[in-house]
């Protein structure tokens, strides 16, 4: 979830970058040219392949929901998403996601998702 947020907010410069120059101050312009130097930097093949695991780990993730295993699940996920923010390509679109909460600041929030938070809920609801 908490590289789905980032991805989007990554995708927010980008759109306004395609708006053109007369509707971003030049500020901005450089702001964002440097957001997608950083994100230039992102390794793609690391990005595929963490999507793969991620529709695999969702599907056993379903699996343990549906048979009751409620603590399973979470615990599954809790790992997943530990291993997923250690992967060098991640940590770079954090670093990416910064840069967006930089130029819009309202973004801040949305970019962090603590997993303390009981508020997020539980993976099977």
């Amino acid at each position: 979830m908490k590289t789905l947020v980032m991805l989007a907010l990554l995708a927010i410069p980008a759109a306004l970058m395609a708006a053109g120059p007369a509707v971003v101050p030049e500020n901005m312009m450089q702001a964002m040219q440097k957001v997608q130097e950083c994100m230039a930097q992102i390794d793609q093949s690391q990005i595929q392949e963490m999507e793969h695991r991620s529709a695999r780990m969702e599907g056993e993730i379903d699996q343990l929901c549906a048979a009751g295993k409620r603590d399973k699940a979470q615990e599954l996920a809790m790992k997943y998403v530990k291993e997923i923010e250690s992967l060098p390509a991640v940590k770079q679109m954090q670093k990416c996601s910064e840069l967006v909460a930089d130029i819009m600041p309202m973004t801040e929030d949305l970019a962090v998702i603590d997993e303390d938070d009981d508020d997020q809920g539980h993976v099977c609801d």
